[in-house]
């Protein structure tokens, strides 16, 4: 873990918690905001960097000084913005009788200081499968196109021309992430409870053991999968530490230990202690594996999408994982290439804007359509062998290392 990641992290965890930092940071801007954009915590972090900044600790360079406050209150606005619309469409949500469970980062958010510089990509809601239709009939009043549900997906994508992405989930991972990663033993024993979360009101989210659950398989999956950044590990702490009284930890303990992964729940306790300011209690065993997982949270950033040799790492880890445990991996069913080469004319107008202005040009977007897929074919191909090549049995090793495999 180099010195400027963990200045990074110091400083994030700072922010969060709105704690003022009691070390000097030796460390440039430069790098700073590299990995806080890595990791997708630089509205968090900001507040603090400008403090520095104007007691001369930190040095902003002038050239970008006003497009980086520019781009701070962008967000900051967009993701209070979204959250008035968010509470109306919870609003109308509830009028029509949908029962629905607020998911992740806006769950969450109300743990930091500033829970609106938590902020969130998208909003996460779980509904039932009955409700399907009359979420999509509301959503798709209030401005959302909506993507079909894919076969073997957990969620379908809605998409808002201001508001951005909403996924609404029927089930909590893909079926083959549960059938491998988790034998299909996901399982969530309580009641929605009703939360008063700011700038919503009351929402209904999941019950604090079973809440506690899902951040510690929603982080394992995507770790796992391509990497996971230190903004969600900081939710699973939070989280922890707001609700310890409620959570029952032989359940969290029995469910993870059932996939095989209690191990690594540890490690992120002792990430916890020793990286995130937490009183948790840790095993010395913990702690000496906390390294490789920072270590691999600095490469690839959030979601792994810094570190390129990661593309198709989890279908290697799904195939090792199934063979250890002896089940048979279905592969997942891609659209025939016709349908990829001449799909419907909206679904090409989310790529080419251009075609929304006018369907005449629709010929011309299907052969530009094409050069895009051939040239992601060759990439692809180029970046699978490079993976194989280098990193894919090195990361499989870490994660046997420490519980995941």
């Amino acid at each position: 873990m180099s010195k400027a990641f963990d200045s990074t992290v110091y400083l994030f965890v700072c922010a969060a918690r709105g704690i003022k930092p009691e070390a000097d940071i030796e460390v440039s801007f430069d790098e700073v905001y590299k990995i806080a954009a890595e990791q997708n915590i630089w509205t968090v972090i900001y507040p603090l960097i400008t403090d520095f900044s104007q007691r001369g600790k930190l040095l902003i360079p002038q050239n970008i000084k006003n497009n980086i406050e520019s781009d701070f209150f962008r967000k900051y606005t967009f993701y209070h913005n979204r959250r008035e619309y968010e509470k109306l469409l919870f609003e109308e949500l509830r009028k029509e009788n949908i029962s629905f469970c607020l998911l992740k980062g806006d769950a969450v958010a109300q743990y930091y200081d500033e829970p609106l510089l938590r902020g969130s990509s998208d909003i996460d809601i779980k509904i039932a499968q009955e409700d399907i239709q009359s979420c999509v009939k509301i959503l798709k009043k209030n401005g959302y196109s909506v993507e079909p549900l894919e076969e073997g997906h957990h969620h379908f994508e809605c998409r808002h021309p201001v508001y951005g992405l909403l996924e609404v989930h029927l089930s909590f991972c893909m079926d083959i992430t549960n059938d491998i990663c988790f034998k299909n033993e996901i399982t969530y024993e309580e009641e929605y409870r009703e939360e008063d979360i700011g700038g919503l009101g009351k929402v209904q989210v999941l019950g604090y053991t079973d809440g506690f659950v899902f951040l510690i398989m929603h982080y394992i999956k995507h770790f796992i999968s391509s990497g996971a950044g230190i903004r969600q590990l900081m939710d699973i702490i939070f989280y922890y530490e707001k609700n310890r009284e409620h959570i029952d930890m032989d359940s969290v303990y029995a469910r993870t230990e059932v996939w095989g992964y209690t191990e690594f729940v540890d490690i992120i306790f002792a990430i916890g202690k020793t990286c995130l300011m937490s009183d948790v209690t840790v095993s010395e065993a913990a702690l000496e594996k906390v390294k490789p997982v920072m270590e691999d949270i600095e490469k690839g950033g959030v979601f792994g999408y810094v570190d390129v040799n990661r593309i198709d790492f989890y279908r290697s880890y799904l195939k090792l994982r199934a063979d250890n445990l002896g089940v048979k991996m279905s592969e997942r069913k891609r659209k025939p290439l016709i349908e990829r080469i001449f799909p419907p004319a909206n679904e090409l107008e989310q790529r080419f804007s251009y075609l929304k202005k006018n369907r005449v040009l629709y010929p011309i977007a299907v052969f530009h359509n094409i050069g895009v897929i051939l040239s992601a074919r060759s990439r692809r191909r180029k970046l699978i062998k490079q993976a194989e090549e280098t990193h894919i049995e090195q990361r499989l090793q870490m994660l046997r290392n420490v519980g995941l495999l």
